[in-house]
């Protein structure tokens, strides 16, 4: 496979994976059916962030890990606004105190959970 289609087939997965990460977050299935919404957001989506990390390893060795530094730069910055933007929802979500505050940054994540899918399981 040339290169360039090999390049344009990744981007067409990469944007289906944009999708499930997306729908990871969201439980956009969870009206219709909590059990639907288990399974495609708890189980199928779950693909979506090894394939990222597959492609981005893919990418920078391409090009001989020299702009790792730069990649590991904008990813973080990337996470960090994306942390900001859920702590004011969790905030909303919560009322923790402060070790609470802590620990569910430094350990649990920032993402709300729209449902207890522990119950399907």
């Amino acid at each position: 496979m040339a290169d360039g289609r090999r390049g344009a087939a990744l981007d067409l997965f990469r944007l289906a994976a944009v999708v499930l990460v997306v729908a990871n977050h969201t439980s956009p299935l969870v009206s219709v059916s909590p059990l639907w919404d288990f399974w495609f957001t708890r189980v199928l989506a779950r693909v979506a962030v090894p394939f990222f990390l597959m492609v981005s390893g893919y990418f920078l060795a391409k090009d001989q890990w020299r702009r790792t530094g730069t990649f590991l730069k904008k990813t973080c910055l990337l996470y960090g606004a994306a942390v900001l933007l859920y702590l004011p929802l969790n905030w909303y979500n919560g009322g923790y105190g402060p070790a609470e505050w802590v620990k569910k940054l430094l350990l649990d994540g920032t993402k709300l959970y729209p449902i207890k899918w522990t119950h399907w399981i």
